[in-house]
């Protein structure tokens, strides 16, 4: 796959922060573990927040997956801040469901904090046989068309973390879009670079996410 599996260690470049999300069972969490040690690993339904830390060529990548079931999903937007990519994961083999996890993204593409955030979906399970096909996926999701989805950039991959299938280009694809939007960023900014550490960013910005929480709770 090309990825250098390591621990994260510092480096002058801060990471990449993906996010990674979908209906329970599409297969995040297993798909996160693949990433980070090339091998299957067996997974829970996940409803708390995990990270691991990858690198894809030189870059070093923080995988988050913030957990597919309902309980979670308030907090899906404490996490939007500061994200790279969001990984928008679907189980390929589930038919009856489609629907709903369309308008999931839907929903997902419309969060104003992840206004240009490019969006990776993953058609996962690639591997299960009688699994929707690319283009009946394409079909069903019809991006082209959907109101959320303009002016985002956006791609579709096939992958099985089974086999490893997809998670490659999918990276390479993720990393490319992070120079776009940092060498427009440098245009905008007459060359200026952001002079914030992002992971002190985040502690700042769900400090204030737990105290909000906090307040409607005990509202």
């Amino acid at each position: 796959m090309g990825n250098k599996m390591d621990k994260c260690r510092p480096k002058h470049d801060e990471p990449l922060k993906l996010l990674i999300q979908g209906s329970s069972s599409a297969g995040k969490t297993t798909i996160m573990y693949r990433l980070k040690t090339g091998e299957v690993v067996e997974t829970f339904h996940t409803t708390d927040s995990t990270c691991e830390c990858i690198y894809h060529g030189s870059k070093q990548i923080a995988l988050w997956d913030v957990g597919g079931r309902d309980s979670s999903r308030i907090f899906y937007r404490f996490h939007y801040f500061n994200t790279d990519a969001l990984v928008f994961v679907i189980d390929s083999s589930e038919r009856l469901l489609f629907s709903e996890v369309k308008e999931d993204l839907e929903l997902t593409m419309s969060e104003k904090e992840l206004k240009k955030c490019p969006f990776v979906i993953l058609a996962n399970k690639q591997d299960v046989p009688g699994a929707m096909t690319m283009d009946e996926i394409a079909e069903k999701l019809d991006l082209q068309n959907m109101k959320a989805a303009k002016g985002k950039k956006w791609a579709i991959f096939p992958t099985s973390a089974l086999t490893g299938e997809g998670f490659s280009e999918a990276l390479d694809w993720i990393t490319d879009r992070k120079w776009e939007n940092d060498h427009e960023e440098s245009k905008q900014g007459n060359g200026k670079s952001k002079q914030f550490s992002k992971t002190d960013a985040d502690i700042a910005f769900f400090k204030k996410a737990v105290l909000r929480m906090r307040s409607i709770l005990l509202d």
